[in-house]
């Protein structure tokens, strides 16, 4: 999906020696006429592909998410870093996103704890 391959934790944590990650997602802000909404970062937990059935039905791909707290993140537009706490998570109800809106990005332990400017 979208030139990505998407896998889910159970699936990833299965593998014995994984060589890639691709569960790890991000689900830029969207616009509203009457809000705007946080970007999202977070986990691949399921992917459902939905069936109509009926001539040229669509099959839209589903992501089920584990979101950590958009509200406590760090954006550091200078250095491109964004920094997450994968130890709290988003408790809306909003889990489900269409796999078209999803981009894949990869999570790494921060470099530098001690700068206060990252």
């Amino acid at each position: 999906m979208n030139g990505y391959r998407f896998h889910t934790t159970s699936y990833e944590k299965s593998q014995p020696n994984p060589r890639t990650t691709n569960t790890r997602v991000f689900r830029p802000r969207v616009v509203t006429v009457s809000e705007e909404q946080e970007d999202y970062y977070g986990i691949v937990e399921e992917i459902y592909k939905l069936k109509y059935h009926c001539e040229k039905a669509p099959k839209p791909i589903i992501f089920k998410c584990q979101w950590f707290d958009p509200t406590v993140s760090k954006k550091s537009p200078k250095f491109g870093i964004v920094e997450t706490r994968q130890d709290s998570f988003y408790l809306g109800d909003d889990v489900y996103i269409v796999a078209q809106q999803a981009r894949q990005v990869y999570y790494c332990p921060s470099a530098c704890k001690t700068d206060r400017r990252l």
